[in-house]
């Protein structure tokens, strides 16, 4: 059995996701202790408690110390099974994680699968739905897995009640998937506004036009229906090897013009870089370039979680992930493939 300090690195929720889909893909179980011990709230949330019952029904595994606040938790796997799923977070809790725990498993499980999560779709320190749309997927598929996602519904603090499909097949890989330069950029902007205002959009996505000189045809406003009003401000730098999403939520109290210039310093410092991959997308692209082909990306400085990931998948796969420095503080990551 695999034992797990959950207060090591980052010390957050991603140990317990990333150990949950790789105990299923290889079949190896293990004992996470230490659960979040340095958060303000240790232990197991709602959010956690979702992926690990999601983790449990996708494969028939057994548990132990699932329970809120539990810091320890056993997990024995069982097979993948493909077919039909539906979670329910019952809060805001990000649903995007969920399927995150679940996606890797599914996809190695050498059939087809609909899973369906309600919860959060766009939270605070969690990807958003669009990130997962347009950033992730589309590396996914080159790394042997076809998923077909869409949001039938948003979800925003603190109500939730958003939903999300998705279609996990399996497919040939496109072999190894790399970026190493950032080339040929377009950037578009998208607004998303539910339950507020036209004017909170219109003022935002006024000041990310002026800000990154967009035109305006590369500019978009999003209106949904929720359960509680929501307001996200999304830059897609779009270049040779993918997409990269930069997204801020606005806030209760918070001027509008605040949130698009937040946007708009993100997305200037990720081109000011030169790197094709974020900091948040290096975090994401271990796992699968792992269970895939493989492949090498350039980022930035490597992020607390991203080092915490490559930790833990090293405790299920071995030593597969290098790290290369190189000069203006980015770095080329080589992910080799599992077995």
């Amino acid at each position: 059995m695999i034992e797990i300090d959950g207060s090591e690195g980052e010390g957050g929720g991603q140990v317990l996701r990333t150990a949950l889909a790789l105990s299923i893909v290889t079949g190896r179980a293990f004992r996470a202790y230490n659960i979040r011990a340095r958060r303000k709230n240790p232990g197991l949330q709602r959010q956690h408690l979702a992926a690990v019952r999601a983790a449990r029904e996708v494969c028939g595994g057994g548990v132990k110390g699932d329970w809120p606040g539990s810091r320890e938790l056993v997990f024995g796997p069982g097979p993948a099974q493909p077919g039909r799923y539906a979670f329910d977070i019952g809060s805001a809790g990000s649903a995007t994680l969920v399927l995150q725990t679940v996606l890797y498993p599914l996809w190695q499980a050498g059939g087809a699968s609909e899973v369906e999560i309600a919860g959060g779709t766009h939270n605070p320190m969690a990807p958003p739905f669009d990130f997962i749309a347009e950033s992730f997927l589309p590396w996914l598929e080159r790394a042997g897995a076809r998923v077909v996602a869409g949001l039938e519904r948003p979800g925003f603090y603190p109500a939730g009640g958003g939903r999300v499909r998705a279609e996990i097949r399996t497919q040939a890989p496109a072999g190894e998937a790399r970026a190493e330069k950032l080339a040929g950029v377009e950037l578009h902007a998208r607004v998303m506004l539910a339950r507020l205002p036209d004017s909170v959009a219109e003022r935002e996505l006024r000041v990310l036009q002026n800000a990154l000189g967009l035109r305006p045809e590369h500019g978009r406003i999003e209106r949904h229906e929720a359960a509680s009003p929501g307001n996200v401000v999304m830059v897609l730098i779009r270049h040779a090897h993918g997409v990269e999403l930069v997204s801020v939520l606005g806030e209760k109290g918070r001027p509008a013009e605040d949130v698009a210039a937040q946007a708009a310093r993100q997305a200037r410092a990720f081109l000011d870089a030169g790197a094709p991959v974020g900091e948040y997308l290096a975090d994401q692209l271990l796992l699968p370039l792992a269970l895939g082909a493989g492949g090498s990306f350039v980022t930035g400085a490597l992020s607390g979680h991203t080092r915490t990931n490559m930790a833990t998948i090293a405790l299920f796969l071995g030593d597969c992930i290098a790290v290369e420095p190189l000069a203006g503080g980015r770095n080329r990551v080589v992910v080799r493939p599992r077995g």
